[in-house]
């Protein structure tokens, strides 16, 4: 446990984990924000969660390029600060083009300072506690996204104004500052090398099989959190916010009692099988349900499958270079996470318009097949013989 709990290793836990929350806490507040603060159209909401996807696509290889050039502290530091000025100066704007503008430069900071994060995870564990610690480092999101955007909007309801929810996100800043301040990182090799900015350079050639895997992981999951809210309104199913609640436990119960050790134990033949599985078995429950019980126990199979799929493929990913690649390496599997995103909302929404959200979810739920398929007979072939178990 103490090899695995190391000072660096926790700093690096309570950080990320503060600026999770501070992240999420904006998030219900953020579209009321913009059409009764700043006079956006309510049709054109979506355009502040796109443009902050298009400014995180955009970054992701070039934060890569820069841990792995200048260093990973710089990087998260340097993220840091701008994701907490930016979430303290959103209570001075005042106009739609403001808005956006900070908008770009959030999905900037956040990208890269996640970049950075997964990277330094793989650069301070040992190899043989990589699954697990990819585990517990991939839980933070799901346990910020149960506690900070009821919180979000305790702030809101109780001060009546949106200036404290934004002072306290970037109060949350400072102290995520404060902790990954602390980080004593190790030397990388390869670090400090004049590497010019080119594709080579940003992309990193051998993990794109997986960045394929995380694509369609990614796509499948848009496609399907993306529409729940509106499929339990149409259909009368129940409250959708249960079904998120399900789906952020089973995440949460997956990566502590199934990934935690596995992957470290067994390699990820395991994991990877049983989370597609997962994921089209929940796909495929959605399709077929009609009654409540079947709508959670699909938000409940998704999430299992996510918790399995996501940190093992980080996991695989940090395996597959060496240490001072592994900046670009993890900045080309998560282009593929907003690329997927992007594209599964969107295709999967003119989908709906011309047939039925059954229809879609049966779709997705032949998705993870390819994946498997994919897995078996091109990532396998090419993963390190000595880490598959």
């Amino acid at each position: 446990m103490r090899q695995l709990f190391t000072r660096n290793y926790v700093l690096l836990l309570l950080g990320i984990f503060v600026f999770a929350c501070a992240f999420l806490m904006l998030f219900p507040v953020m579209p009321v924000f913009a059409m009764k603060k700043i006079g956006l159209a309510e049709g054109n909401i979506g355009l502040i969660v796109g443009i902050f996807s298009m400014s995180a696509l955009a970054c992701r290889p070039i934060a890569g390029y820069i841990a792995d050039r200048y260093g990973r502290k710089i990087l998260i530091m340097a993220a840091g600060i701008l994701f907490t000025a930016v979430a303290f100066y959103y209570s001075f704007i005042c106009t739609i083009a403001m808005l956006f503008l900070l908008r770009v430069l959030f999905g900037a900071a956040w990208s890269s300072l996640f970049t950075g994060a997964t990277t330094v995870v793989a650069d301070v564990l040992p190899r043989e506690k990589l699954g697990e610690g990819m585990g517990y480092f991939s839980m933070l999101m799901p346990l910020a996204m149960v506690i900070s955007p009821a919180v979000g909007l305790e702030i809101f309801t109780r001060t009546g104004g949106f200036p404290a929810v934004f002072t306290s996100s970037a109060a949350l800043g400072v102290l995520a500052l404060l902790f990954l301040s602390m980080l004593k990182l190790p030397p990388v090799a390869g670090s400090g090398a004049k590497l010019r900015p080119t594709p080579g350079a940003l992309y990193e050639k051998k993990v794109l099989g997986i960045a394929v895997m995380q694509f369609i992981y990614s796509f499948s999951y848009s496609g399907i959190v993306v529409f729940i809210p509106l499929f339990a309104m149409n259909t009368g199913i129940g409250k959708s916010s249960w079904f998120f609640i399900f789906f952020a436990l089973s995440v949460l119960v997956s990566r502590l009692f199934i990934v935690r050790k596995t992957f470290d134990r067994g390699g990820p033949d395991l994991l990877i099988i049983a989370g597609y599985l997962c994921l089209a078995g929940g796909a495929a429950t959605l399709a077929l349900s009609s009654a409540s019980a079947g709508f959670f126990a699909g938000g409940i199979l998704i999430g299992l499958g996510g918790g399995m799929i996501l940190p093992t493929l980080h996991a695989m990913t940090m395996c597959m270079v060496a240490p001072g690649m592994r900046g670009k390496a993890n900045a080309t599997v998560l282009t593929a996470v907003d690329l997927g995103m992007a594209a599964g909302s969107m295709s999967m929404g003119y989908l709906i318009q011309h047939t039925s959200y059954r229809t879609e979810f049966a779709f997705i739920s032949l998705l993870p097949v390819f994946a498997l398929a994919w897995y078996i007979f091109y990532i396998r072939k090419r993963y390190p013989a000595d880490k598959i178990n």
